[in-house]
């Protein structure tokens, strides 16, 4: 049996233990590409407004000149492609497509590689980028077929243990389909998180 001395420090310890990989594991940065040909000073100073009431954006820097958006994110808050997309329709602004830099853990959940990037708990397949070939009708897959390439799954499993930091920059593929989110991954790193 523990001391109430002895499960202070356990709890104290756990609590150091979990306030640092919540800090190092979140959604670090969204990056949202605009259909912007109609869309004028006043209409780039409404998006900012709207994209500002998003819960979860804590930041917003748009760039008329590429027709881009970066949105900070608030670690704590779930991650809603859903609602960033709803403010760019209140305005009129279309989209092209939307990117994440996310941290977090790996996990398998059958077939699937899933990071789920903590604190918030947001959740993301990830599916390999597909390669399409010269001169050659590529078809666009549904992303429950897509999956991971067999030697990319294999690396990112192997390297994601023990208890590694998994970040992952991607475009999330086929938005208007419900959660899951799917993330196609462009880049990715691995680090031991800091004690």
């Amino acid at each position: 049996m523990l001391s109430n001395f002895q499960k202070s420090i356990v709890g104290f310890l756990f609590v150091c233990w979990m306030s640092v990989s919540s800090v190092e594991a979140e959604i670090l940065k969204v990056t949202v590409r605009l259909r912007t040909e109609t869309c004028n000073v006043g209409c780039f100073q409404l998006l900012k407004d709207n994209l500002k009431k998003v819960n979860g954006v804590t930041q917003v820097n748009i760039s008329p000149a590429s027709g881009s958006a970066e949105l900070n994110w608030d670690p704590n808050q779930p991650f809603s492609y859903y609602a960033v997309n709803a403010a760019l329709q209140m305005v009129g602004v279309g989209l092209i497509n939307m990117g994440v830099k996310a941290s977090g853990a790996i996990e398998q959940q059958g077939e699937n590689v899933i990071l789920r990037s903590n604190p918030d708990n947001t959740k993301f397949v990830l599916i390999s980028p597909q390669s399409p070939n010269v001169n050659q009708y590529t078809p666009v897959t549904s992303p429950t077929l897509q999956g991971l390439s067999p030697d990319l799954k294999l690396s990112i499993l192997e390297k994601s243990k023990p208890n590694k930091i998994v970040t992952v920059e991607g475009t999330i593929f086929r938005w208007y389909a419900p959660p899951p989110l799917y993330l196609v991954v462009e880049r990715i790193t691995f680090e031991t998180p800091k004690i």
